[in-house]
């Protein structure tokens, strides 16, 4: 059945997507990818780019990590009552969680976290966990604030028929700038419609979700906690880009950023820090689905 333009399970509260996680890491990685290709100063590397996009990148000797787990947002309609019976779904307690705070819920989005791999070491919301130490480096969650593929899409277009899409950054000239980075992140609606949340605790299983408003506001953890931290991935990446442009000079040299992660033998036998860092990026995108991408600078 429908209701307000969504697709409802019969019988339950729940909200179909018709996105899937598939396709929100290669739309997000397809228009990263372009992402300071303009540039003279800085570049955004993503770990599974071609051999010719990291042999291009070797003259790069300092950088941050940025780990992304793309996920689809799932809807909920608002709870009307609180329910006393046993044995209630996690998306249950999330309803009554957000109507008790009186946190926006007609409807909400959400999205649970990860089981964890039989073959992984730990759960993947805490591999992203120990990951965002900022400025070092950083790791969020990026879901999509839409539910129905259409209005993805439109998103996608918008952004191109504004000429801010990244196809246009290089003829801009304004990627070396504080104030053009924050123009060209924060007013392309592709990247204002998706929401950034960090890992803000780790956990003892996955037995938990994140609840957020389609605006991306009042974003919750369930376990009942108010997340105040969360905003949209053009905010997050302004931000990111605006503080390192500003002080290129002390990111960290990559020397120092393999230092700090748990890299196999045969990764730090790679012959340059930048193949070293890929292939790491590699091997936590095969084992937990996140997605690496290094800021790097001369």
């Amino acid at each position: 059945m429908q209701e307000g333009g969504f697709e409802i399970d019969m019988g339950e509260y729940k909200i179909k997507s018709e996105i899937n996680e598939v396709q929100v890491g290669w739309d997000i990685q397809s228009f990263l990818s372009l992402c300071g290709k303009g540039s003279k100063r800085w570049r955004l590397l993503a770990s599974d780019e071609p051999r010719t996009g990291a042999d291009a990148a070797l003259k790069y000797n300092r950088g941050v990590p940025i780990y992304l787990q793309f996920k689809k947002s799932l809807g909920l309609k608002p709870a009307t009552r609180i329910s006393t019976r046993r044995n209630k779904a996690k998306e249950e307690f999330a309803r009554e969680f957000r109507k008790e705070r009186g946190l926006f819920d007609n409807p909400s989005l959400y999205f649970r976290l990860r089981k964890q791999a039989k073959t992984a070491v730990d759960l993947q919301h805490n591999i992203l966990f120990d990951h965002h130490k900022p400025p070092e480096s950083y790791a969020y969650y990026v879901a999509p604030l839409f539910l129905k593929l259409s209005e993805y899409e439109k998103a996608i277009q918008e952004s191109a028929n504004q000429h801010i899409f990244p196809f246009e950054w290089e003829r801009l000239s304004l990627l070396d700038s504080p104030a053009g980075i924050h123009y060209l992140t924060s007013y392309v609606p592709f990247l204002r419609r998706h929401l950034c949340i960090p890992p803000h605790k780790k956990v003892n299983d996955h037995n938990h979700m994140y609840s957020y408003a389609p605006s991306g506001g009042d974003v919750a953890f369930h376990s009942g906690e108010h997340v105040e931290e969360a905003v949209s991935l053009a905010t997050t990446f302004s931000r990111i880009f605006r503080y390192h442009l500003a002080r290129l000079e002390a990111m960290p040299v990559l020397e120092a950023v393999i230092q700090n992660l748990p890299l196999l033998e045969e990764e730090r036998g790679k012959s340059s820090p930048i193949e070293q860092l890929m292939a790491y990026g590699d091997r936590i995108y095969n084992e937990h689905s996140i997605q690496m991408y290094l800021l790097l600078s001369e």
